[in-house]
């Protein structure tokens, strides 16, 4: 007896397509196949794309030159800073300049709890931490060399300055918390990056101990990550000195055949003598490195000098061994590598755009020189922007959460003043275009006050001005001219006059004392203002 067939049940598959957009509403990840996403409801707020970060397990690939990848990279930056004294000079600029940038906190508005919060975020951050605000700001400018910077945050209960503990420590004593560093973790100790799979967030910093064994793992939430013109998410940002680093090479390669000419010049070529037949004989090779050696070490000190035998050959007067230092008796001339390592200069410190420190070795005009500082103002501004956003997102908020405040209408934030001091000269000659125009500058205490503390002139011991009678009270007792006008308009117009003409002058000699001269003002004519 025939078995009974079993009947063929149809497996319906689902397509890739399907399986895969199954997939991304069920996980949140989409794998490309090639189809067209369809936005709904379900995966508008999901992330479709990639950063597309070249990584493998945490370590970065992005740099394409081996030589500035990874730890090689983070060496050869912090090389190149240390041993060229063009590189040191700009970034040592860039920091002090950084360090006289003014920053301060505003508040949320002007009310008293405001003002309160204002001031404690000002205290944790100025004043009650183990080292100065200074001290951090040149930790956090290392970001410019090495492309990032990552600080761990140390928090403290604020119980009074004679707490033995310092997580216990403060200069206050009101139970709130502060903080009580910025710990840096150096660039040179990170191995690798946590990063998430799913969302490519980068998650925490992992380190390895450089005096032993040890891993340790710094969670990016408890931490300020800068990271400079950092693309698709990259952690590590990108130095200033990528930039220089070609400019860098090659003239560090050129100063080195700049020494080797210069002492081949001084010293002369070493020219060694010694028999063909000793250069022959196959066991005389240790003579002949002797005698190599010889000629290698006349460079090496001062001290060196050669004892050679003095026989002769036979029937000639000619020694057998015999050392020559064939050199220029002529002046040195002028070496070629000297335009070519000062146009390799110039390509550095425009990677900090700071032109002007080369300014003392080229000629140009005023107006030239002025607008070069504006662009290094602009880079410096930009760093001070940087630094303000990131402790205001990664830290000012953080503080604020793990503290009650109750009416609180926003967290205070941190700001930065302008970069260069204003130009007591330019101030100068907009009053006097202001005041030649008409415009009714003067008396104006609030003015003056302004002007000098920007000028940094002391206000105390200037005389306030007297109050003025109104002209309607003098015309109501004094009788008209022959021009319709009373006695008092009449005089009260000429002093107008006399006391315009006065403040012309005053301000003409204020311009021509302190403003720049009469060649500078020409050759900076239809030049911008720096804006502020």
């Amino acid at each position: 007896m025939a078995k009974p067939k079993k009947k063929e049940t149809t497996i319906k598959s689902r397509t890739r397509g399907e399986l895969r957009k199954q997939d991304y509403l069920s996980t949140g990840a989409y794998y490309a196949t090639g189809e067209p996403t369809v936005v709904t409801k379900k995966n508008i707020y999901a992330e479709i794309g990639i950063p597309a970060l070249k990584q493998f397990g945490g370590i970065l690939a992005e740099e394409w030159v081996e030589e500035l990848r990874g730890q090689r990279g983070i060496r050869a930056y912090k090389t190149m800073v240390d041993s060229d004294a063009t590189v040191f000079a700009a970034l040592n600029m860039v920091t002090m300049a950084v360090r006289q940038v003014p920053f301060w906190f505003n508040a949320a508005s002007d009310s008293e709890i405001d003002s309160e919060a204002q001031d404690f975020a000002t205290d944790c951050l100025f004043k009650d931490m183990e080292n100065s605000w200074q001290a951090y700001l040149d930790e956090f400018v290392t970001f410019i060399k090495f492309g990032f910077d990552v600080h761990e945050i140390v928090y403290k209960l604020r119980m009074g300055p004679d707490q033995k503990d310092p997580s216990r420590r403060s200069l206050y004593n009101d139970g709130r918390i502060g903080f009580r560093k910025f710990a840096m973790r150096p660039q040179e100790s990170l191995f690798k990056w946590d990063i998430d799979p799913q969302t490519h967030e980068v998650k925490g910093m992992i380190q390895l101990n450089p005096a032993g064994a040890g891993v340790y793992y710094v969670p990016l939430d408890k931490a300020v990550h800068f990271a400079y013109r950092s693309t698709k998410g990259n952690p590590e940002g990108s130095s200033v000195l990528r930039g220089a680093y070609s400019a860098y090479y090659k003239k560090h390669k050129l100063e080195d055949f700049e020494l080797i000419g210069i002492e081949r010049n001084m010293a002369g070529l070493p020219i060694v003598r010694i028999p063909l037949s000793e250069l022959q004989a196959d066991d005389n090779q240790e003579t002949v490195d002797r005698y190599m050696q010889i000629g290698e070490d006349v460079y090496r000190n001062e001290d060196a000098f050669f004892l050679l035998p003095s026989d002769t050959f036979e029937g000639a007067t000619t020694p057998m061994y015999d050392i020559e230092l064939v050199g220029n008796q002529q002046p040195a001339p002028s070496l070629p590598t000297t335009e070519p390592i000062a146009r390799y200069q110039g390509e550095i410190v425009r990677v900090f755009l700071a032109d002007i420190l080369l300014l003392g070795n080229a000629t140009g005009s005023w107006a030239l020189a002025k607008e070069k500082s504006n662009f290094f103002v602009m880079f410096i501004s930009s760093v001070c922007d940087l630094i303000c956003e990131v402790l205001n997102k990664q830290a000012i908020s953080k503080l604020f959460k793990l503290n009650t405040w109750e009416g609180l209408s926003g967290i205070p934030e941190l700001v930065h003043g302008d970069v260069t001091e204003t130009d007591v000269a330019e101030i100068g000659m907009l009053l006097l275009n202001l005041m030649r125009a008409g415009a009714d500058v003067f008396p104006n205490d609030d003015l003056l006050d302004s002007i000098y503390d920007e000028a940094g002139l002391p206000r105390t011991g200037v005389p306030t001005r007297e109050p003025v009678i109104s002209a309607t009270e003098q015309n109501e007792e004094q009788p008209p001219t022959k021009g319709g006008k009373t006695q008092a308009q009449a005089q009260t117009q000429k002093q107008t006059i006399a006391t315009r003409r006065q403040k012309l002058n005053a301000a003409g000699a204020l311009v021509q004392g302190i403003g720049p001269t009469k060649k500078a003002k020409k050759m900076n004519k239809g030049g911008k203002r720096n804006a502020r």
